[in-house]
């Protein structure tokens, strides 16, 4: 719906211009009405206007210098001038200041509505091409994690929907709020919708009902609050879809999961056992799929939980603990440098040595000589 102010001094124009024209039908809304010039600008900026209809002729302030205030909002509405003043003076002051179109008093109201009609179909243009543009805009973040464009200035916080379905493709029904969908594969759908999150349960209801005739598997994520945060909010979940097998016809809260989870054991008792995987076969040519198998987890929730908790990946926790035991040999033992690197899990002496330098910046043997 495209919002409307509309503002003039006499109260039965104000009254008029509300219930003659078919707002609803023009898919608009009549957001506010104003008396003067100051609330009309104020109800604009309030409420970020798509369309003002407004008198030339108003105190405090008026049509024309409205007309003129308008460029200091970071959205300028479309306006309409009304006036019962017939000159061409007006008009081509009004037109300058880029108003849409000038109607006069006494209002034709047909004429009025086919000058509202061409204004929504301009705004609808708009709309569309603004649409597009940050459709491409997100789509970027999530799949590069950046932008090379324009920024935009302001950020709506959006709710990402991962939604799967096997089998024969279907497109998910449209959302009744503003949303981008992009099909990554012929079964998975991504979407990012703007939904207050005070409205959650809602979003619950309507993607509940998409099911009843659909049958996806439908994962929802928490709010997403910057564009860099886009990218990994799909990443998690993607592993949440591919860690926890969604049944058809389901609605899933990643939280919820994440709750459940926890409930039943906690990340960091998770990760403390493949910690002690680690410390117990270092020594050995060891993977992180083995790691997530000793800790009863899928490798790649196994990733994500372990880089959470640890900081550090799999391979970087596993060569530093390495290290730190290549280390302690160096210097309490006579062992060579090749056995060193065979007793730390390391077939192949020059790698070990390759690994070591680049750790700690010294070889083995100068780390032994000066430590």
């Amino acid at each position: 719906m495209f919002k409307v102010v509309i503002a003039d001094d006499e109260a039965l124009i104000l009254k008029n211009l509300q219930s003659i024209i078919p707002w609803h039908d023009l898919q608009c809304e009549v957001v506010g009405i104003a008396k003067d010039g100051q609330k009309a600008f104020s109800l604009c900026k309030q409420h970020g206007a798509d369309m003002l209809l407004t008198d030339i002729n108003m105190p405090g302030m008026t049509g024309l210098e409205l007309l003129k205030k308008l460029d200091m909002l970071p959205k300028k509405p479309l306006t309409v001038m009304i006036s019962g003043y017939d000159y061409f003076e007006y008009a081509r002051e009004a037109l300058k200041n880029k108003a849409f179109d000038y109607i006069l008093k006494p209002v034709d109201y047909e004429e009025l509505y086919l000058c509202i009609e061409r204004g929504i179909h301009l705004l609808k243009e708009k709309a569309d091409r603004e649409y597009e543009v940050e459709k491409q805009r997100l789509y970027e973040w999530f799949t590069k994690g950046s932008y090379n464009g324009k920024q935009s200035s302001v950020f709506q916080p959006l709710i990402p929907i991962l939604m799967e379905k096997a089998g024969v493709y279907s497109e998910p029904p449209a959302l009744d709020r503003k949303h981008y969908s992009y099909s990554l594969s012929l079964t998975t759908t991504f979407i990012l919708a703007e939904w207050p999150t005070k409205e959650l349960p809602t979003l619950r209801e309507v993607l509940l009902n998409w099911n009843d005739d659909l049958g996806y598997a439908v994962l929802v994520g928490s709010p997403v609050v910057g564009e860099s945060l886009l990218k990994p909010a799909l990443e998690e979940l993607r592993t949440w879809m591919s860690t926890h097998r969604l049944v058809d016809k389901h609605v899933v809260w990643v939280e919820e999961l994440k709750e459940k989870h926890l409930s039943k054991k906690s990340a960091a008792d998770s990760i403390g056992e493949a910690i002690r995987f680690i410390q117990d076969h270092y020594q050995e040519d060891i993977s992180a799929e083995q790691a997530a198998l000793h800790a009863n987890m899928s490798i790649s929730y196994f990733s994500l939980l372990f880089k959470q908790v640890t900081g550090s990946t799999f391979l970087d926790y596993l060569t530093g603990y390495r290290m730190e035991r290549a280390c302690f040999l160096l210097l309490h033992t006579e062992m060579k440098t090749y056995e060193i690197a065979e007793k730390v899990g390391y077939g192949d002496p020059r790698y070990f040595s390759q690994v070591f330098r680049k750790r700690l910046n010294v070889t083995p043997s100068e780390y032994r000589k000066n430590t």
